[in-house]
């Protein structure tokens, strides 16, 4: 699986968002920010469905919320919302912003179908090493 900081590049337009999401990338400063779009990177690599997606974010600490009609997908940081932080959520095409990735919901649903496809290939590849391994040991 591809890492985030190896394939992704900060393009954030102002000096200081530019400078704190470089930091976090580098593992020098927290930023939620960079937390959410590491992890949309790394489930978006493995999920096959939106739901399987959004439980996927769940579990790393992030809601998702699909706004179909506008195209838009929104991330809240779960912890920093309990915690009673001002700024927990932030929305896929701010991301779009801040980073040389694609974020959008029609690149995301591709996403998952190619994802889905691969997994059915290698589960037929799969199945037919198991039946040559049958027929070869017979």
């Amino acid at each position: 699986m591809m890492e985030f900081k190896d394939y992704v590049k900060v393009k954030a337009y102002s000096d200081k968002m530019y400078s704190i999401l470089q930091r976090a990338m580098n593992g020098e400063k927290e930023s939620y920010i960079h937390n959410i779009a590491a992890t949309f990177f790394k489930c978006a690599q493995i999920a096959t469905s939106r739901e399987e997606f959004n439980n996927m974010m769940l579990e790393e600490g992030f809601k998702c919320d699909w706004n179909d009609e506008y195209g838009t997908i929104t991330f809240d940081d779960i912890k920093r919302k309990e915690a009673g932080e001002k700024y927990y959520r932030i929305g896929n095409l701010k991301l779009n912003k801040y980073y040389d990735l694609d974020f959008t919901m029609e690149t995301l649903e591709e996403t998952f179908r190619l994802n889905a496809e691969e997994k059915e290939m290698n589960l037929k590849l799969k199945l037919m090493e198991q039946q040559a391994d049958i027929f070869l040991n017979e």
